[in-house]
């Protein structure tokens, strides 16, 4: 397979306790790949990501990573 150039995002979701959802996204760069699952690997080792702690008092915080073909 070729290498394709991918752009890759970062989006975080809080949840908050009255029912409140925000999202807020973030462009993590371009990386070369032949798919959009090794795309998502190279940048989540690239910004040496580490699992997002729980908090007892703020939101609930999830994540998603996309990846597009520049």
């Amino acid at each position: 397979m070729e290498k394709q150039r991918y752009q890759v995002f970062r989006t975080l979701v809080y949840h908050y306790g009255d029912g409140v959802v925000t999202e807020s996204r973030k462009s993590l760069g371009y990386t070369w790949a032949v798919s959009e699952k090794s795309a998502i690997r190279n940048m989540r080792y690239r910004e040496r990501h580490k699992p997002i702690r729980e908090s007892l008092y703020g939101p609930a915080v999830s994540e998603r990573y996309i990846a597009v073909i520049d």
